[in-house]
């Protein structure tokens, strides 16, 4: 019984391999709108200011100011 339960997981698996597409493509990226200036609050609680689609500064979390990757 075990083995035929194996089996037939093993075809179910190799089914499943098989329906899923051998390409798969990138979605394009949306163009950043020039000037737009965005903050993004990372969860170390770190602010990091993109502008442009550019990092154009860092605010570290309090407690983390003295903190160099």
């Amino acid at each position: 019984m075990h083995r035929i339960t194996g089996t037939a997981a093993i075809a179910v698996l190799l089914a499943a391999m098989a329906a899923v597409p051998a390409s798969a493509r990138v979605a394009p990226e949306d163009p950043v709108p020039v000037g737009e200036t965005t903050t993004v609050t990372l969860i170390t609680g770190d602010r990091v200011v993109v502008r442009d689609g550019r990092v154009a500064g860092v605010r570290m979390a309090q407690g983390r100011e003295h903190v160099r990757s």
